[in-house]
């Protein structure tokens, strides 16, 4: 607020803060002048920290004038205010809504700030990105997709836990060379990446084929996995696991239109020319490929939780005999959930994660 001053007679003075002189500098009621210094019939107040001597400073004062202002003059001050008003409103409602956006645009951010790594691994190089400190945990994701399938999940186990996310060889931004695919060579693949990032053990997540090559890892090196969750996962390529169409779909793939299709989701990919020879690859490896027995299921030490959606693809008896013969398995069936229930049904899979994560996995007794 402003404090009077002492004028003359009949006048009135106020000597008014910055923001007083920012909101009122427009009305026609006032005009501002500048006393330096204060003339002798103006006396500023004291206030704290002024003595008697100390000298006179630049103050701003208004006078009021005696004459009334006009009908128009009252108008234009009345559209000003308006005006300042309604800019202020606009401003506060930008603020709200960058506060407020959606989940997905704050994800994107989020997601974008990571940078690119890339590791050479074998005959390829790998590309990864990395979010957050603590525990590591690596995200492998599905056939013909790469790491951005894990954007529903990053930004949640990114506040708790160090997320690296890798695009397996000839999917993203990984490197691709014309070799038969298998399930083993995708495993070899990141436990080499790990040995490099001097990582002994970390928790995996995996989707559809990242999910089985999390198993082949914990196959290979138990020590490795210290916990594993497979998402939609099979451990066999025929009926008895999927639906027929499915498997029809694959036989029916166009390699041209499937490269296309590629080369437009992985943006920058830098197998271009390879990639109808990397689709002809992919398809034999998901028509023929895993075959893994109840033996194979039980070098798996480590704590596994086998999810699928109750609308699956995979089918719920195939995931429940995964889960059964496993030596520490548990298993979550997502309601109102399809194959891709990690993007359709996030928030409970998240959930469902975090909290697998986090348990201490002591043993469960079957009854």
């Amino acid at each position: 607020m402003g404090h009077r001053l002492r004028g003359g007679e009949g006048e009135k003075v106020l000597l008014i803060s910055c923001v007083e002189t920012f909101t009122y500098s427009k009305c026609r009621y006032y005009y501002l002048s500048l006393c330096a210094p204060v003339s002798n019939h103006l006396q500023a107040p004291p206030y704290p920290g002024r003595s008697a001597n100390s000298p006179d400073i630049p103050v701003l004062v208004m006078t009021k004038r005696k004459r009334a202002a006009s009908i128009s003059d009252q108008m234009r001050i009345f559209a000003q205010i308006h005006q300042m008003f309604r800019k202020s409103y606009l401003l506060l409602f930008t603020i709200v809504s960058l506060l407020v956006c959606s989940g997905a645009e704050a994800q994107a951010v989020m997601l974008d700030t990571a940078q690119d790594h890339s590791m050479k691994i074998d005959d390829v190089r790998l590309h990864y990105k990395v979010w957050g400190k603590g525990e590591p945990v690596l995200l492998l994701h599905g056939a013909m997709e790469y790491w951005r399938e894990w954007e529903r999940q990053i930004p949640a186990l990114a506040k708790e836990y160090k997320v690296i996310a890798v695009d397996t060889r000839g999917h993203g931004l990984s490197t691709f060379t014309d070799r038969e695919l298998s399930y083993e060579l995708f495993a070899d693949d990141m436990i080499q990446l790990l040995s490099k990032l001097n990582i002994d053990s970390i928790d995996v997540v995996g989707f559809g084929d990242g999910g089985i090559i999390g198993m082949a890892m914990a196959m290979k090196e138990p020590a490795r996995v210290h916990k594993l969750i497979a998402i939609g996962s099979n451990i066999s390529a025929d009926t008895n696991a999927v639906y027929p169409f499915v498997l029809d779909k694959v036989k029916r793939w166009k390699y041209d239109k499937m490269a296309f299709y590629l080369q437009v989701k992985f943006k920058d990919n830098p197998n271009v020319k390879l990639l109808p020879i990397f689709a002809q690859r992919m398809q034999a490896l998901l028509l023929t490929q895993p075959h893994y027995t109840i033996d194979d299921l039980q070098k798996i030490q480590c704590p596994t939780l086998i999810m699928a959606g109750d609308h699956d693809f995979i089918k719920i008896q195939h995931t429940e005999f995964i889960y059964n013969n496993l030596p520490n398995g548990f298993l979550s069936i997502i309601p109102a959930g399809t194959h891709y229930c990690n993007k359709e049904k996030y928030q409970v899979v998240n959930a469902t994660i975090l909290d697998f994560l986090r348990w201490k996995a002591e043993r469960v007794m079957r009854y």
